[in-house]
């Protein structure tokens, strides 16, 4: 395999552990991408609707910071270790 596969193999496994480690099962990662793409207009106004919304877009959040996170060290890594 080349650098390049050896690179995208590990960022995709870090991508899944991150999306593990954030959502841990699957119902949770549905009801953040549905939270994050329909956004309820109604929430601005309503407490608990807010707090519901604000619990599953910050799933989503963290696991796009933390995939990035993760991935630009690799990158780092590939570039100037490897």
């Amino acid at each position: 395999m080349t650098k390049q596969n050896w690179f995208i193999v590990i960022s995709l496994i870090l991508v899944v552990t991150s999306g593990v480690l954030c959502f841990k099962n699957l119902k949770n990662f549905r009801k953040s991408l549905y939270w994050l793409l329909f956004p309820n207009i109604i929430s601005i106004w309503s407490k608990k609707i807010w707090n519901r919304d604000f619990e599953n877009t910050f799933r989503f959040d963290l696991f796009v910071f933390l995939s990035v996170i993760l991935v630009g060290m690799n990158y780092l890594i590939f570039r100037f270790i490897l």
